[in-house]
Protein backbone atom coordinates (compact mmCIF):
# COMPACT_ATOMS: atom_id res chain seq x y z
CA UNK A 1 0.00 0.00 0.00
CA UNK A 2 1.56 3.29 -0.73
CA UNK A 3 0.81 6.32 1.51
CA UNK A 4 0.03 9.78 -0.22
CA UNK A 5 2.44 12.44 0.97
CA UNK A 6 0.29 15.66 0.69
CA UNK A 7 2.39 18.41 -0.50
CA UNK A 8 0.90 20.80 1.30
CA UNK A 9 1.21 19.18 4.42
CA UNK A 10 4.66 19.30 4.41
CA UNK A 11 4.77 22.79 5.30
CA UNK A 12 2.89 21.88 8.59
CA UNK A 13 4.57 19.00 9.04
CA UNK A 14 7.85 21.50 8.99
CA UNK A 15 6.16 24.17 11.13
CA UNK A 16 5.59 21.30 13.94
CA UNK A 17 9.32 20.38 14.12
CA UNK A 18 10.24 23.77 13.98
CA UNK A 19 7.41 24.93 17.27
CA UNK A 20 8.64 21.46 19.33
CA UNK A 21 12.15 22.62 18.65
CA UNK A 22 11.90 26.19 19.44
CA UNK A 23 9.94 24.92 22.30
CA UNK A 24 12.89 23.16 23.26
CA UNK A 25 15.00 26.09 23.29
CA UNK A 26 13.05 27.99 25.76
CA UNK A 27 12.97 25.29 27.77
CA UNK A 28 16.63 25.17 27.84
CA UNK A 29 16.57 28.96 28.75
CA UNK A 30 14.41 28.17 31.52
CA UNK A 31 16.97 25.57 32.83
CA UNK A 32 19.56 28.32 31.78
CA UNK A 33 17.52 30.69 34.24
CA UNK A 34 17.34 27.97 37.05
CA UNK A 35 21.00 27.12 37.14
CA UNK A 36 22.05 30.77 37.08
CA UNK A 37 20.03 31.69 40.31
CA UNK A 38 21.81 28.51 42.07
CA UNK A 39 25.07 29.86 41.07
CA UNK A 40 25.75 29.36 37.46
CA UNK A 41 27.24 26.37 35.00
CA UNK A 42 30.58 26.35 37.40
CA UNK A 43 28.46 26.04 40.86
CA UNK A 44 28.43 22.77 43.22
CA UNK A 45 24.97 22.60 42.75
CA UNK A 46 24.93 22.59 39.11
CA UNK A 47 28.25 20.08 38.56
CA UNK A 48 26.37 17.41 41.13
CA UNK A 49 23.18 17.91 39.21
CA UNK A 50 24.06 18.12 35.23
CA UNK A 51 24.37 14.14 34.23
CA UNK A 52 20.83 13.89 35.80
CA UNK A 53 19.61 16.90 34.69
CA UNK A 54 21.27 16.71 30.69
CA UNK A 55 19.85 13.23 30.82
CA UNK A 56 16.06 14.42 32.15
CA UNK A 57 15.97 17.43 29.20
CA UNK A 58 17.31 14.64 26.19
CA UNK A 59 14.84 12.01 27.17
CA UNK A 60 12.20 14.99 27.66
CA UNK A 61 12.81 16.17 24.57
CA UNK A 62 12.75 12.89 22.42
CA UNK A 63 9.59 11.98 23.96
CA UNK A 64 8.01 15.30 23.22
CA UNK A 65 8.82 14.82 19.56
CA UNK A 66 7.52 11.24 19.90
CA UNK A 67 4.45 12.26 21.59
CA UNK A 68 4.16 14.53 19.37
CA UNK A 69 4.12 12.69 15.86
CA UNK A 70 1.90 10.09 17.73
CA UNK A 71 -0.96 12.59 18.00
CA UNK A 72 -0.46 13.63 14.55
CA UNK A 73 -1.28 9.93 14.14
CA UNK A 74 -4.15 9.77 15.27
CA UNK A 75 -5.07 12.80 13.69
CA UNK A 76 -4.29 12.35 10.23
CA UNK A 77 -3.72 8.63 10.22
CA UNK A 78 -0.51 8.64 8.17
CA UNK A 79 2.46 6.86 9.43
CA UNK A 80 4.68 7.99 7.04
CA UNK A 81 3.88 11.78 7.68
CA UNK A 82 3.86 10.91 11.73
CA UNK A 83 7.48 9.05 10.97
CA UNK A 84 8.76 11.48 9.10
CA UNK A 85 8.05 14.25 11.49
CA UNK A 86 9.76 12.02 14.02
CA UNK A 87 12.76 11.46 12.21
CA UNK A 88 13.03 14.73 11.14
CA UNK A 89 12.49 16.28 14.17
CA UNK A 90 15.61 13.97 16.01
CA UNK A 91 18.22 15.26 13.02
CA UNK A 92 17.37 18.99 13.56
CA UNK A 93 17.68 18.56 17.16
CA UNK A 94 20.67 16.87 16.90
CA UNK A 95 22.23 18.77 14.60
CA UNK A 96 22.20 22.17 16.80
CA UNK A 97 18.76 23.95 15.83
CA UNK A 98 17.97 24.12 19.36
CA UNK A 99 21.20 25.82 20.37
CA UNK A 100 20.66 28.02 17.43
CA UNK A 101 17.01 28.84 18.82
CA UNK A 102 18.65 29.30 22.27
CA UNK A 103 21.18 32.31 21.09
CA UNK A 104 18.44 34.13 19.14
CA UNK A 105 15.92 34.09 21.62
CA UNK A 106 18.21 34.93 24.48
CA UNK A 107 19.54 38.05 22.12
CA UNK A 108 23.24 36.14 22.10
CA UNK A 109 26.10 36.18 19.16
CA UNK A 110 27.45 32.56 19.47
CA UNK A 111 29.87 32.19 21.69
CA UNK A 112 33.19 31.31 19.94
CA UNK A 113 34.05 27.86 20.93
CA UNK A 114 31.19 25.83 22.05
CA UNK A 115 32.66 22.88 23.79
CA UNK A 116 29.48 21.53 25.14
CA UNK A 117 28.30 20.81 21.93
CA UNK A 118 31.44 18.04 21.80
CA UNK A 119 29.25 15.49 23.29
CA UNK A 120 27.20 15.40 20.85
CA UNK A 121 28.27 12.98 17.99
CA UNK A 122 26.64 14.30 14.91
CA UNK A 123 27.81 18.20 15.87
CA UNK A 124 31.20 17.22 16.88
CA UNK A 125 31.28 14.89 13.69
CA UNK A 126 30.49 18.00 11.11
CA UNK A 127 33.38 20.05 12.93
CA UNK A 128 36.06 17.28 12.60
CA UNK A 129 35.12 16.83 9.02
CA UNK A 130 35.88 20.38 8.92
CA UNK A 131 39.57 20.23 10.98
CA UNK A 132 38.11 21.57 14.05
CA UNK A 133 38.52 20.73 17.44
CA UNK A 134 35.79 22.18 18.85
CA UNK A 135 32.31 23.23 17.85
CA UNK A 136 32.48 27.08 16.81
CA UNK A 137 29.73 29.11 15.17
CA UNK A 138 30.81 28.30 11.64
CA UNK A 139 30.90 24.28 12.42
CA UNK A 140 27.19 25.20 14.25
CA UNK A 141 25.08 26.73 10.87
CA UNK A 142 27.27 24.14 8.64
CA UNK A 143 26.07 21.05 11.52
CA UNK A 144 22.22 22.55 11.05
CA UNK A 145 22.48 23.56 7.40
CA UNK A 146 23.16 19.38 6.98
CA UNK A 147 20.73 18.69 9.16
CA UNK A 148 18.37 21.13 6.72
CA UNK A 149 19.20 19.12 3.73
CA UNK A 150 18.84 15.62 5.68
CA UNK A 151 15.46 16.79 6.81
CA UNK A 152 14.66 17.85 3.02
CA UNK A 153 15.75 14.08 1.98
CA UNK A 154 13.98 12.53 4.90
CA UNK A 155 10.34 14.29 3.80
CA UNK A 156 10.89 13.50 -0.10
CA UNK A 157 11.71 9.87 1.13
CA UNK A 158 8.25 9.72 2.69
CA UNK A 159 6.24 11.16 0.10
CA UNK A 160 7.17 7.55 -1.70
CA UNK A 161 7.41 5.62 1.14
CA UNK A 162 5.33 2.10 1.42
CA UNK A 163 4.01 0.50 4.38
Amino acid sequence: MTVKFNEKRYYIMFLIIIGLIAFLALQDITGATLWGLLGGWESEAYLKAEPIYLQQFWIFSFMLGAMVSLVYYLFRKDKSEAVAIFASFTVLVLSGLEDIFYYLFRGLPLDASMSWLEQNFFIMGISKFLGQTTVTPTTLLVSVGTGLIITYFIMKKFKKFKW
